[in-house]
């Protein structure tokens, strides 16, 4: 019989972190949405030409393994070292049942060569975060999330042999240390309300592109201004950046960009829903022009990455000087809009 904590496929998917916390979300009630939405406006990227090509929401970069989730109010975190779990050849699987019965997500670093629905499986050891959300004990199953397979982010299913094989302490050992350590996330309610003036700030820094959390700041640097853009600039590090020997262009930066886009136009319906806006079809427009293009442009890094095409990079680099154009009057636009409706 099976035994499994709520999940849903979110309406964006970036990184491991992000994609497995709105999977949670979205599985169990609405009421995130308004953080969700006051949240996730500022992109950053690497400034160094030289190193690889790189993006991300600001909001999702991990800072001395501290886990992403700890800055959602609906989602209890606990990090703990697997090595406190024991040694035997089934403690992974006990502790999943034990955990999953208590409401509890377990998140682990996993070694894709023992997992059957990974490309990597019999090929390649390649540890990578893996979300535990329930069990069959009847038919051995473990039911995890993982971007498997063409880094498609899919909810399946393992053997409980093969999760007590790929976590297995003798194959962390000497690996990275965040690899030694596991997450618990619960889901719990929380009444949170949406708040302009923070998604202004945060539209500001988008805008200005600059690190617009600053004030927010207690321990630690959040981001080395001098090595990473923010916000518009993103567009920039894609332009600076100049593949090397015959390497990819990193799709993931360009979906991260297309899934803001996304989230762009999900969260002005958002406002218009409930009344933080009044109707305005040109923001509309914008913001669905930006959605459309940003796929095209994620389509034409694939065509590249597969012919190495030199006018067609050269392409990619003139369709973002526009998308930075068009997303500069759009967001100035959206903020100008809420500004003056608050």
């Amino acid at each position: 019989m099976e035994n499994n904590l709520p999940m849903a496929y979110p309406p964006i998917n970036g990184y491991t972190s992000l994609t497995n916390m709105l999977a949670i979300l979205y599985g169990n009630t609405d009421i995130h949405i308004p953080w969700f939405y006051n949240h996730y406006v500022q992109l950053v990227s690497s400034k160094d030409p030289m190193m690889r090509l790189s993006g991300n929401f600001y909001d999702d970069i991990n800072i001395n393994f501290i886990p992403i989730a700890n800055s959602c109010p609906f989602i209890d975190v606990q990090r703990f070292n697997r090595r406190t779990i024991g040694l035997s050849s089934t403690v992974l699987t006990e502790f999943v049942e034990h955990q999953i019965n208590l409401g509890y997500y377990v998140q682990f670093f996993l070694d894709q060569y023992f997992l059957s629905c990974s490309e990597y499986y019999q090929k390649e050891h390649l540890f990578h975060q893996t979300l535990v959300y329930g069990f069959d004990k009847e038919e051995k199953k473990i039911f995890i999330t993982d971007f498997s397979y063409n880094n498609k982010f899919v909810m399946t299913s393992i053997s409980y042999d093969e999760l007590n094989e790929s976590g297995r302490i003798p194959a962390i050992q000497d690996e990275k240390v965040e690899y030694g350590f596991s997450l618990l996330f619960k889901y719990c309610d929380n009444n949170y309300k949406f708040n302009t003036d923070l998604l202004l700030n945060n539209l500001k820094g988008y805008l200005d592109a600059v690190d617009s959390s600053y004030g927010f700041k207690f321990s630690y640097s959040h981001c080395d201004e001098s090595k990473f853009s923010f916000g518009l600039k993103y567009y920039d590090s894609i332009i600076e950046y100049r593949p090397y020997n015959n390497e990819l262009l990193e799709l993931k930066a360009f979906h991260v960009l297309h899934c803001h886009k996304v989230l762009m136009e999900l969260r002005l319906k958002y406002l218009l829903e409930n009344n933080y806006l009044k109707e305005s079809q040109t923001l509309e427009m914008q913001f669905k022009e930006l959605t459309t293009e940003t796929l095209v442009l994620k389509n034409m890094v694939n065509k590249f990455n597969f012919s190495k095409n030199e006018n067609l990079l050269q392409n990619i680099y003139t369709k973002c000087y526009e998308l930075k154009e068009k997303d500069k009057q759009a967001t100035n636009n959206f903020y100008d809009s809420i500004h003056l409706n608050t």
